[in-house]
This record gives C-alpha cells, sequence and structure tokens, in this order.
C-alpha cells in the first residue's frame, strides 16, 4: 500500500482526495498503533510499514490505549486516561514544532469522550496554522447516539467546521455533514487487506 500526498492525496485502491495546489512533503498522522489491534491501529501500522514515496515521510502521535483496555472497551474517568490524554496533546505539541508538517491528519473513532480530545488537537494544530484532515473511522450519524444532541454532538461539528478536509467511511456520514457544515467532506472508505485477497484467491475459508 503506497499513500502519495502532493496535489491529490492519493490512497492506492482507487480513492482520490483533492487537496492544495503545492507539494506536500510532511505529513504528522494522530492515530493509535497495535496493540491493542483494531481498525485504526492496523491502518497506521500497515501506513508506516509500507512507508511513503522518496521524498515524503510520516511522522506519527501515538494515541494507543494504557494499561489493558482493549480496542472496543468504553473509555472511564482514570488518572491513567488523563494522563495518556495529557502526553498526546503534550507530544503533539512537540512534534509540531520539531517536525513542521504540511498536514496533520487525526483518526478519530468518534469516541464521545475522545471527541473532545480531537478537538483540542485540531485547536492545536489551527495555533500552529497545520492544514488539518480529520478521517472518522465509524458511521457519523450514530454519534453519540441516534438523534440525541449531546454536548459531543456539537464538539464533533465544531471538529468538523476546524477541519481543511472530512473524510467518512460511507454515503451516510457525508450527508451528515455536508448538511451542516460548509467544509469540504470526501467519502474514503476502509481498505481491505492484501492477505484478504490472498486468502479468497487460494480459496481459504481462514476467518480471524
Amino acid at each position: 500500500m503506497d499513500l502519495f500526498f502532493g496535489r491529490r492525496y492519493t490512497f492506492h485502491f482507487g480513492y482520490n482526495v483533492f487537496l492544495w495546489g503545492f507539494s506536500i512533503k510532511k505529513i504528522l498522522l494522530i492515530s493509535p498503533l497495535p496493540p491493542p489491534s483494531g481498525g485504526i491501529a492496523t491502518w497506521t501500522k500497515i501506513l508506516l510499514d509500507n512507508g511513503l514515496p522518496p521524498g515524503y515521510s510520516a511522522s506519527l502521535v501515538d494515541t494507543s490505549f494504557l494499561g489493558t483496555r482493549k480496542a472496543f472497551d468504553k473509555a472511564t474517568f482514570s488518572m491513567m486516561e488523563l494522563r495518556r490524554n495529557w502526553n498526546i496533546l503534550r507530544q503533539l505539541i512537540a512534534m509540531i514544532r520539531a517536525e513542521n508538517p504540511h498536514i496533520i491528519h487525526l483518526n478519530c473513532s468518534l469516541s464521545p469522550n475522545g471527541v473532545f480530545r480531537d478537538l483540542i488537537c485540531s485547536m492545536i494544530s489551527k495555533q500552529f496554522r497545520c492544514k488539518l484532515i480529520v478521517h472518522y473511522r465509524g458511521n457519523v450519524p450514530d454519534f453519540p447516539s441516534k438523534g440525541v444532541k449531546t454536548i459531543a454532538y456539537w464538539a464533533l461539528l465544531l471538529l468538523a467546521k476546524m477541519a481543511n478536509i472530512n473524510l467518512v467511511l460511507n454515503q451516510p456520514s457525508l450527508a451528515f455533514f455536508s448538511s451542516r457544515t460548509d467544509h469540504n467532506s470526501e467519502i474514503l472508505p476502509n481498505f481491505i487487506e492484501d492477505r484478504i485477497y490472498n486468502l479468497i484467491a487460494t480459496g481459504s475459508d481462514e476467518k480471524n
């Protein structure tokens, strides 16, 4: 899997999202790494393992969980979570100052608690005048629960309005943002790992 940043933000699965008309060199990801394994963490690991084309670089602010928390466990208020979020924000500021990235790519898990941290990350990005892409990893209309407009809901809308581009997984999510913000939103479905194609080609019924 290759990821090319230039006049287009191109994932080599057939999806193109137009960006700005200048050459991009440095990309800063705000995203978790395994463990625990999960959709966003696996995406991040594959991208970093494969790297970017020559002349392009990616760096990471790791938002991985601390302790024994699993990928789909609900976040709870604790000193460990406070320390984790503080470390993420501190690392983001340090990385921006050290790397001076052209684009910050924030992976948003659509967590009712995590969206507030994501919003602060977006504010920090804008303070340093970095272009911001927010990648929403779920069905946005279901956030935080269908038909309920909580503080987290309004935080999500503010996050979307602060982003230069919002990347969503499906048409309902695109319609959600298109009807509520005037910012650019594009569909970018999750990719399928190469090993799945290999399993299909060999007729394997392995399940994971």
